[in-house]
């Protein structure tokens, strides 16, 4: 009877302690807006990504459906598709938000026209005031129940914390952070460069390098130009697999092997990582003209269950702990 008396008050105590633990951690987080999302799979000839794209839920005043767009953080500019817009109001002058039609210009190598004062609304978040591109002709053609209309990109996190946890599947925005909350994160700070990308120093081994982190490279740890990887992360002669993967239209195939490095990110160690690159293309010479390595994208983050925070606000990059 004792020893059951026992067991029961420790049970107690452990529930206690637990119940305790998650109502801390509510106080660490409170106050802040959080947008739930799904992963949206990728097809890749006859194999799956499963972390194709993060894709959450919108709505648009006078739009009565529910939308579906990619948070891209690697996309400068949020943008809006015409092509699943036109399957829901067929006449453009209807459009429920103002286009300046006059002002034609290129998105990627795509038509598109600026869109004035737009409100887009996820969860309980509104992105309010937005200035988002129109894409001429652009998106899937096919009518869905959930349209996937577009790309919630930088430009709507200015001066924002930005936070991602990645295991709860759940985007939290807010413009504070509790001083109990930053000092559980470690941050390294943005690089000065020429783009307006989030760019941050990592440590490979031993050596630092500029990485750009982009949530729409959601498929893979970390990616560079095929004279990069061979000349700092390893052997380009390895080859375990390769992928072709299409971004705006355009198809590229991507090779991936298994590093021999210690990559440091913010603090925190990653160790037998899988390193992707391709062929040298514009896309590396982007990379390499505004001395960046390598691009960082969700994958790592996803297999070691972190929540990461992007502080637009004091420019840093931090891992909570």
């Amino acid at each position: 009877m004792i020893l059951k008396k026992k067991y029961l008050n420790l049970f107690i105590v452990l529930i206690l302690i637990s119940c305790g633990k998650s109502k801390t951690e509510a106080n660490l987080f409170k106050n802040i807006n959080w947008i739930p999302f799904e992963w949206k799979e990728s097809y890749v000839g006859k194999d799956t990504l499963k972390y194709g794209s993060i894709e959450i839920l919108t709505t648009i005043k006078g739009i009565d459906q529910k939308l579906g767009m990619q948070f891209d953080l690697g996309a400068t500019n949020s943008v809006i598709y015409e092509n699943p817009l036109k399957n829901i109001i067929k006449d453009s002058l209807q459009y429920p938000f103002k286009v300046n039609w006059s002002d034609k210009e290129k998105f990627a190598g795509i038509e598109s026209y600026k869109i004035k004062d737009l409100d887009i609304s996820s969860n309980t978040y509104r992105f309010q005031n937005l200035a988002p591109s129109l894409l001429k002709n652009y998106g899937s053609t096919k009518k869905s129940d959930v349209p996937h209309i577009g790309t919630i990109g930088l430009d709507v996190f200015e001066n924002k914390y930005v936070i991602i946890d990645y295991d709860s599947k759940k985007i939290g925005i807010t413009d504070s952070l509790s001083v109990r909350l930053l000092k559980k994160i470690s941050f390294t700070n943005f690089e000065k460069t020429n783009i307006e990308q989030t760019v941050f120093k990592i440590k490979i081994d031993d050596t630092n390098h500029n990485v750009l982190f982009d949530t729409g490279s959601s498929s893979w740890t970390i990616i560079t130009g095929e004279s990069k990887f061979n000349e700092i992360l390893g052997n380009t002669e390895i080859k375990l697999d390769s992928v072709e993967v299409s971004s705006w239209g355009k198809k590229d195939y991507f090779y991936k092997t298994t590093l021999n490095k210690t990559v440091t990110i913010a603090g925190k160690e990653f160790k037998n990582m899988e390193g992707y690159f391709f062929k040298d293309n514009n896309t590396s010479k982007y990379l390499y003209d505004n001395n960046i390595l390598a691009i960082i994208g969700n994958r790592i983050f996803i297999e070691n269950k972190n929540t990461i925070v992007i502080d637009y606000k004091n420019q840093r990059f931090g891992i909570i702990k």
